[in-house]
């Protein structure tokens, strides 16, 4: 998709938008809510050149200015998908070529008109253009404005109002929205074979998108590692068939409930992930919940490890895993609740849980001071993140969950 506006040049280009905002580039992706993927600056042709006549477009030199126009290089990179950035540059060296030769034809002409010595981009202000782009652009100041021009319908249908736009009790309507919960209330609950052995072990692998249950299969390819990182040497294929028999392919399958989940690829990073759904709103919370009862009268929890691969990429963004004794996990409430956050080391032989016969695993990802606000940060939905690995991690758990389950005779 390309954007195309006005840009006057007095020895810069300055960014001009018909509703009246000037030098404001971040206005269509922070303010109008825009996903630009190409923005283009052209020049006009030399004065002694009828714009209706053969060959004027020639005269036209184009420069690309995509990134002044976004903070989120990465994002908008995951878009530019219509040419490959080789060829376009080859593209514009060539336009910029014809344009170059068109006004030094008719430049002693446009120079007596003009009274000024005008031509198109020179190598030295590309370089300049070019230098500028290696960083993004700093945030605006205050909040920039959605789309002023055309008719309200036909704005709200683009979705280009912004959220200053937007009548109160649009606002109202907006703040009180709340993702749907998803899923069909799965309980976990030990297997014959893992009453057993005594273990309930659920371990998450998200490069593969499978789970594992190693005490529920005695059968199991893959070996028992004591360590919270577990290796295996196993063929991935085989891994993901072994998961698919046992119904344990895909992260929704285990899942009790889950809102504003979703499983990022990154094809160019190469790293895999659970995020927020894409371009989800700072202020949406995710969250995705694991249930865990232990179902027979003679059975109890005992020793409780946990451990989580957990990224966050800015300093609001927020991520934990909290694991509670109770239908629902609720840090400060009646039950116990233990908390793991990005860095914080892994949970071992944890005694607090003993005794109980259910269990609550929920993650959470948040921008934290953006509860209930909106905002206009379009990659807050991916900078908290569950479960990072690499795409070619078969054998490392980014997930590993493990309950001992006792008689209750043998509590001492």
């Amino acid at each position: 998709w390309v954007v195309d506006k006005l840009w006057p040049g007095q020895h810069c280009w300055v960014h001009c938008d018909p509703g009246g905002e000037v030098d404001q580039p971040l206005l269509y992706e922070c303010g109008w809510g825009k996903k630009l993927t190409y923005v283009f600056a052209y020049t006009v042709p030399p004065p002694s050149i009828e714009w209706d006549s053969p060959g004027a477009h020639r005269a036209v030199d184009v420069q690309e200015v995509t990134w002044r126009y976004t903070r989120d290089f990465v994002r908008i990179g995951t878009r530019r998908n219509l040419i490959s950035e080789a060829r376009l540059t080859d593209y514009l060296l060539r336009f910029h070529g014809e344009a170059t030769q068109m006004w030094h034809e008719v430049r002693i002409a446009t120079d007596s008109m003009l009274g000024t010595n005008q031509h198109p981009f020179t190598l030295a202000n590309i370089a300049i253009e070019l230098a500028s782009f290696l960083t993004p652009p700093r945030a605006p100041t205050e909040r920039l404005p959605g789309r002023k021009t055309g008719p309200l319908e036909w704005r709200r249908a683009r979705g280009e109002l912004g959220a200053d736009d937007l009548d109160l009790d649009q606002q109202e309507d907006r703040q009180e929205e709340k993702p749907v919960w998803r899923g069909h209330n799965l309980i976990l609950k030990p297997t014959d074979e893992e009453f057993r052995q005594g273990m309930f072990y659920l371990r998450y692998n998200s490069a593969l998108d499978i789970y594992q249950r190693p005490f529920s299969q005695p059968n199991l390819v893959t070996p028992i590692v004591q360590n919270h990182v577990a290796y295996s040497k196993a063929d991935p294929q085989t891994l993901i068939k072994d998961a698919e028999k046992a119904g344990l392919k895909g992260w929704r399958t285990l899942v009790t409930r889950w809102r504003n989940i979703a499983r990022k690829v990154e094809q160019d990073w190469h790293m895999v992930y659970l995020a927020r759904e894409d371009d989800s709103p700072a202020d949406r919370d995710g969250v995705i919940e694991w249930h865990l009862c232990v179902d027979r009268q003679e059975y109890e929890i005992g020793k409780v490890s946990l451990f989580a691969n957990m990224v966050c990429h800015s300093e609001d963004a927020a991520a934990h895993l909290v694991l509670c004794n109770s239908a629902t996990a609720e840090v400060g409430g009646d039950g116990i609740c233990v908390r793991l956050t990005p860095g914080s080391n892994p949970l071992f032989d944890l005694a607090d849980f003993k005794g109980t016969k259910q269990l609550c695993l929920q993650g959470r990802l948040w921008t934290k001071g953006n509860e209930g606000i909106i905002t206009n940060n379009s990659s807050a939905w991916q900078q908290a993140q569950l479960f990072r690995q690499k795409d070619n991690d078969c054998g490392i758990w980014s997930l590993e969950w493990k309950v001992e389950i006792i008689r209750k005779s043998d509590v001492e």
